[in-house]
């Protein structure tokens, strides 16, 4: 069992003496685990940090085993250590994926729009929509996607959609959420 890919690296920790498990997100393998050995090393050390586009291979007796990863680097986003909102979106960005991707299941359109993403952590003028709408996709590929371009209640298109309803997903605006005074009976939150 063994295969090549690039991915992003989203968590390194300890294991033993000289070996990190890592975890790299990838377009065909999804969030995948393994070992590097020597990873804990003064030359892989700083490689192995989150945000880091690397060339992976993966190596297992069995399918289902943690087997070994031999990385390659191709892009460090070490930068981000000297800019603390960087640094805060790529560790959000990391933290998300680690938390709702499912192990070895492909997301290779999430896989894209994340490196995009991290790409431009440098532009905060812009990073900060290019974030929402990041995280808005992956809402859509996890199953939860948000509805926000009409109002559920009046299916109207409205600029104010000021509810979102937790069961289905879609937006109201405050008229359509008006029901005698109250929100209408949809159980409708403010966004």
């Amino acid at each position: 069992m063994d295969w090549r890919d690039q991915g992003i690296l989203l968590s390194s920790r300890s294991h033993g003496e000289t070996s990190v498990i890592i975890e790299v997100f990838t377009p065909e393998r999804g969030r995948h685990a393994g070992v590097v050995r020597g990873g804990a090393s003064r030359k892989m050390a700083p490689v192995l940090q989150p945000g880091a586009q690397l060339d992976v291979e993966w190596r297992a007796r069995l399918e289902d085993h943690i087997g070994t990863f031999r990385v390659e680097p191709l892009k460090s986003r070490a930068w981000t250590m000297g800019d603390r909102m960087a640094l805060a979106g790529l560790n959000a960005v990391c933290a998300l994926l680690l938390f709702v991707l499912p192990e070895r299941e492909a997301h290779a359109e999430l896989y894209r729009k994340t490196l995009i993403l991290l790409d431009l952590l440098d532009q905060p003028e812009i990073w900060t929509l290019a974030y929402l709408n990041w995280e808005m996709a992956l809402l859509e590929e996890m199953g939860f996607g948000l509805d926000l371009r009409r109002c559920a209640v009046l299916g109207e298109k409205a600029n104010d959609l000021s509810y979102i309803s937790p069961k289905t997903g879609r937006a109201v605006s405050p008229r359509g959420g008006r029901g005698n005074g109250r929100i209408a009976s949809c159980r409708c939150r403010p966004a």
